[in-house]
């Protein structure tokens, strides 16, 4: 089940990528943060396809499983250990989202800075808090922020969200 989930949760990060760059990225050719937000969702998303098939491969090779004995106790490990944290640090690409969101408030005006700034602050507090802290998974949480700015942007005004005349 947790290597289904993350399947959607990467489809739905690819086609959330490619609505931004039909109705963001397109309208506005010349803004670097709208390309940023694209690469860092397209690149997350990559990266946990990788994470959640790796987390299927292990329900499929441990001990009972279909696949069992194929790998030893060492080879379960290391995919074990792919499967702990390989979810959480592989949303580190939507944390350049982030900083995409907040140079398009502040650099170039086209969404607010409020949000520009709670984008902002979150991705260098999440960095910051992985350089104190040495925990790797911390930018897991950017998800979150993905899910507040998506809700801010649909019932928004930003510049982004205005109807072209």
């Amino acid at each position: 089940m947790g290597g289904l989930t993350g399947y959607l949760c990467v489809v739905v990060l690819i086609v959330a990528a490619a609505v931004w760059r039909h109705r963001v990225e397109r309208r506005y050719p010349w803004s670097v943060g709208a390309s940023i937000v694209t690469f860092g969702i397209v690149s997350a998303a990559g990266a946990l396809a990788l994470v959640y098939g790796w987390k299927g491969a292990l329900g499929n090779y441990l001990h009972g499983a279909g696949e069992a004995n194929t790998y030893d106790d060492q080879g379960l490990y290391v995919l074990y250990m792919i499967h702990d944290f390989g979810p959480y640090f592989a949303w580190v690409p939507a944390l350049a989202s982030a900083f995409g969101l907040a140079y398009m408030a502040f650099r170039e005006r086209l969404v607010s800075k409020v949000l520009g700034a709670g984008a902002g602050l979150m991705a260098a507090g999440l960095l910051l808090a992985v350089a104190v802290t040495g925990v790797p998974g911390l930018p897991f949480m950017i998800a979150l922020g993905i899910f507040i700015a998506g809700i801010w942007l649909a019932v928004g005004r930003s510049a982004i969200t205005q109807v072209e005349l």
